[in-house]
């Protein structure tokens, strides 16, 4: 038993406590047995050691003192977690308690997980602060299974995670005292007192594990084995490397007798975070009975199917080699390619990856297309396809569409007819594979259904952001997820410690300026960076960072290194970022040294949060710096090295610590999402552009993958090649299809819809241009088109543009100008409301459409084109080019306004919005809640959490002090050992003694 543990109580293991329960009931997953608590006067009570004798008299002694009853105790934080499914939802006002050590009592600490009005809450208090976090009843499973968990720290505040996901965290809490302890026990389906019995509910249970430290979400999934993120756990089937290694409970059961059996054959190397297929090897992974299975018989698939695994090749095969399978859905993967049976296969042969599936008489075939990004050897890429019946099927490699193929397109093939199921299997590797070569496979994620192209990121288990970054620069560390686990290069020399990113979810590096924790990212002799002499295009270091004050220290101790490449500070060749007072304030410095000159670039520092930093460099340029988005300019200077230096001392990167020959000391810092760019021309002089909230975002730069016709990638509206693409009037795009959603049909947009495009649109012969339609004329969709120019009052070309809606049933139209040959924003927000259509240009607001007409649709298309109306005989094609488009199912204006009188204040938002200028700069996940509220996620957009002090009947705002009850709030004020300050301030409630005290009198 892990020592970190107290508690870890399995159902379906001996259950050392009090209970009276229903019996053996198959648990969550078929993973052991779980309990159900009745709410018949059906309870339990944990216990460290077997408990004989009246249940009234066990007082739950062992607990008395300790963390768990009463977390003013808990040095490192609490961790508390169980698999809940509820039985019933009581719809009365009284309090429900499934887990609880006796927080529900005025002179007791403690924690419970209860049911409130539905809500299903956590509160924690722990003598002098308590904590309450709410979740109404729409945002957890009502009957199936969930895990749910709470970590607890007092500087940390209260977070609490569902099914592994952090849906709501109360940061500050309300001043609270509880001078005593009551209560010491951990009860489950009951309140917490001796003999005043209440609070039942029926619900089942599994595995009540407890940890004495506080966690973050990462940290959540890897003590619960719960899937790697978000994304990973909406998938139909998920394969972690345990998973991959042992498969499932489920699998081992359903697969008994069966030949292979469920696991690894052959050469299997799962010693590190990746598994290591050999020549011949495979794992077995499931077996289906089925013939109508999904995953095993694509023309079963009603939704859809898609498919992603992280894979790599240790060799590149030589042209005509045999095909190595990576991952497939038959023991025989070659008829699948060969037409014969149904199914599909992920593989790699001539130095590329290739995927091929049969549904019913179709094949789809396809490899990565000559406009993707090169395939680079011993590299981690995230490969895989998504494909539906009625779309066809898209190839996607680091979340990226790497190609298309039509349905329409998709070859005709004979598979013979299903006769058994000892052929299909799920499998990874196969025996077949041949060349003395080892494949690696991490992370394999299955979903029943069809995935956008513009969503594809998701598959790799990283965020947009990071995964864009992964698939551009040359070195890159995460600290978490699938690129952390196969492509750290830790020295194995230095010390260092995680703790939490920016976004509350990930883990980070943090190093200390003791010199107790640095760290060093690996040796890089042969990179450019170590030798910026070498370096021909320059480079851009990426990173996030949080820094403390740095405050100098004796001689020589003047100077904090963040990180260094080499020797700079002592004249050497390299890459310094250091921290140091400069004018009686912190500065960020840049040092880049060559064989003959120093760079030096000094900024104001960002103090106690996350910022972004970026910092480019070239031998002509010298040093660029960007933070946050924004290039900063700071001093630089150039100088000429002394005769005789440039020798390379160092070719570690190293964080936290001087690499010697200078007076660097360490520093007080974080960091995550480092990244080196060195191969390819860098520059830092793009300004971010924010669609992080979008519901979809088409970066149109070459290597993004669309069916096209007659395009030509342009300098984007920033000047960056092959950035944007230009459609010259007889081209068109098609950048996604979807079938009966929001984003091609506004009749299924329930919140609204939001569009936004950049055009430069040139002069044309054309009458009329359509720029981005969705729908055909009479269709239900959306379209922007172009028609009429004319010389504006300044002389400048401009021409109309028009943005019409429709549901099918009616139709909004708005009309506005933009000027020709000008980078132009577009964007449009419309609901099915009072608030209509609005167009923008540029953010400003133009015009609102409220009054709807009449508009019947008989057709329906289902792709979003650009560059030409979406029917097959549109000929009215665009003469422009074309940057970023983003998508929202949502009305943005919807977001910004509770009055009418704050149209104006929202018209700008949103335009802001539009334009892609409003970056995430703070997470909004942590509040600091006084008063009832309702807060809104920006995790995943999962939940909507209500965040709640006590019931506070003596409550002052000046000192957010609380209590529950008279004798509480009297407790404090007698207290010979509370502080005079704080019961001087208590004494200043004059109205509240007063009605406490003529309470008392007529008592």
């Amino acid at each position: 038993m892990n020592t970190s543990l107290p508690i870890y109580k399995t159902v379906d293991s001996t259950v050392q406590s009090v209970v009276v329960a229903d019996g053996e009931i198959p648990g969550q997953t078929n993973k052991g047995q779980a309990m159900k608590v009745t709410d018949d006067n059906g309870w339990l009570m944990l216990a460290l050691e077997p408990f004989s004798g009246s249940t009234t008299t066990y007082t739950g002694s062992e607990f008395a003192g300790t963390c768990l009853s009463d977390p003013s105790k808990c040095e490192n934080g609490l961790t508390v977690a169980l698999w809940l499914k509820l039985s019933t939802i009581p719809t009365n006002d009284n309090i429900y308690y499934i887990l609880t050590s006796g927080e529900e009592d005025s002179m007791s600490r403690g924690f419970s997980i209860n049911l409130h009005h539905q809500d299903l809450c956590v509160a924690l208090v722990d003598g002098e602060k308590y904590w309450k976090v709410c979740m109404a009843s729409d945002k957890y499973s009502a009957d199936g299974w969930m895990h749910l968990a709470f970590t607890w720290k007092s500087d940390e505040g209260l977070w609490v995670f569902l099914d592994g996901d952090l849906v709501a965290a109360n940061k500050e809490g309300v001043a609270h005292s509880r001078p005593t302890d009551r209560y010491n026990r951990i009860t489950l389906g009951r309140n917490n007192a001796n003999n005043v019995f209440g609070g039942f509910l029926s619900f089942y249970f599994q595995e009540v594990a407890v940890y004495l430290h506080f966690s973050v979400t990462y940290r959540i999934r890897e003590l619960f084995a719960l899937s790697a993120n978000y994304h990973y756990s909406q998938a139909d089937y998920y394969y972690s490397k345990e998973s991959l290694v042992t498969s499932s409970l489920s699998s081992l059961q359903s697969a008994s007798g069966r030949t292979p059996f469920v696991g690894p054959h052959g050469k299997v190397d799962a010693e590190n975070k990746t598994i290591a297929l050999g020549e011949g090897a495979r794992l077995v992974l499931e077996h289906f009975d089925s013939a109508n299975t999904c995953v095993m018989i694509p023309s079963e698939c009603s939704s859809g199917l898609t498919v992603a695994t992280w894979a790599r090749n240790n060799l590149f095969l030589e042209e005509g080699d045999l095909p190595i399978f990576i991952v497939s859905s038959h023991a025989k993967p070659e008829k699948v390619i060969n037409g014969s049976a149904e199914g599909w296969t992920i593989y790699y042969t001539e130095q590329t990856f290739m995927v091929t599936l049969v549904s019913g008489t179709k094949q789809y075939s396809m490899t990565i297309s000559e406009l993707a990004k090169p395939l680079l050897p011993q590299r981690w890429t995230n490969i895989g396809f998504t494909w539906s019946e009625s779309v066809g099927m898209t190839l996607l490699m680091d979340g990226q569409v790497a190609n298309i193929l039509k349905a329409a397109d998709a070859a005709t093939v004979s598979p013979d007819p299903f006769t058994d199921s000892s052929d299909y299997y799920l499998m990874a590797g196969h025996e077949d594979n041949k060349n003395n070569t080892f494949i690696g496979i991490y992370n394999l994620v299955i979903f029943e259904n069809y995935y956008f192209g513009s969503k594809a990121y998701e598959l790799t288990g990283h965020t947009v952001d990071v995964i864009s970054k992964y698939s551009t620069v040359d070195l890159m560390w995460t600290f978490d997820g699938p690129i952390h686990d196969f492509n750290n290069k830790y020295d194995e020399m230095v010390l260092r410690m995680e703790t939490y990113d920016s976004s509350l979810i990930g883990a980070a590096l943090q190093v200390t300026r003791d010199g107790l924790h640095n760290a060093s990212l690996g040796n890089y002799s042969s990179e450019c960076v170590t030798q910026p002499s070498s370096c021909k295009a320059g480079f851009q270091l990426s990173l996030q960072l949080k820094l403390s004050y740095y405050t100098p220290g004796e001689a020589g101790d003047d100077i904090g290194s963040i990180l260094m490449l080499g020797s700079p500070d002592a004249n050497f060749e390299g890459v310094a970022v250091q921290q140091l007072i400069e004018d009686g304030e912190d500065k960020i410095v840049a040092l880049v040294v060559n064989d003959k000159y120093t760079w030096r670039r000094a900024v104001t520092a960002v103090i106690g949060e996350w910022f972004d930093l970026v910092i480019g460099w070239n031998i002509q340029d010298g040093i660029a710096m960007k933070i946050n988005n924004k290039k900063v300019s700071g001093s630089q200077t150039k100088t000429l090295l002394p005769i005789g230096s440039s020798k390379l001392v160092t070719n570690h990167l190293i964080m936290g610590v001087g690499t010697g020959g200078g007076t660097n000391q360490g520093v007080d810092a974080v960091y995550n999402d480092i990244s080196l760019t060195y191969n390819s021309k860098v520059t830092v002089e793009q300004e971010g552009r924010c669609y992080d909230t979008a519901s979809l975002y088409y970066r149109l730069n070459k290597g993004q993958i669309f069916t096209m016709e007659n395009e030509q990638y342009v300098k984007d509206r920033e000047s960056i090649s092959e950035s944007a693409f230009k459609l010259a009037g007889d081209g068109y795009v098609e950048l996604d299809y979807f079938v009966d959603h929001c984003f091609s049909d506004p009749s299924r947009c329930n919140n609204g819809l939001s569009v936004s495009l950049y055009v430069k649109l040139l002069a044309s012969t054309s009458e009329s241009q359509t720029l981005l339609s969705s729908g055909a004329a009479k269709d239900s969709g959306y379209s922007i088109t172009v028609k009429s120019t004319s010389a504006g009052d300044d002389g400048e070309p401009k021409a109309e543009v028009k943005v019409v809606v429709s549901n099918g049933d009616s139709q909004w139209e708005v009309v506005g100008d933009i000027l020709l040959n000008t980078w132009t924003n577009i964007g449009f927000t419309w609901n099915n409301s009072d608030l209509g259509l609005s167009l923008f240009v540029d953010g400003v607001h133009v015009e609102t459409d409220t009054q709807s007409s009449n508009s019947k649709s008989d057709t329906q298309r289902f792709n979003l084109v650009i560059g030409r109306g979406n029917s097959d005989d549109a000929e009215d094609f665009s003469n422009a080019e074309f940057d970023d488009i983003g998508v929202w199912d949502s009305d943005l204006r919807a977001k910004q306004v509770t009055e009418p009188e704050e149209d104006e204040p929202l018209y700008e938002v949103v335009g802001i919005i539009l334009q892609g200028k409003q970056c995430n700069t703070e997470d909004e996940l942590l509040v600091e809640a006084e008063e009832p509220q309702v807060v809104e996620t920006t995790l995943d957009s999962l939940s909507i959490v209500t965040l709640q002090p006590p019931n506070c009947q003596f409550y002052d705002e000046s000192t957010n002090y609380c209590a529950e009850t008279f004798e509480e709030f009297h407790a404090d004020l007698t207290n010979d050992n509370a502080n005079e300050t704080f019961k001087f301030k208590l004494n200043k409630i004059p109205s509240i003694l007063e009605e406490v005290y003529i309470y008392i009198y007529m008592g």
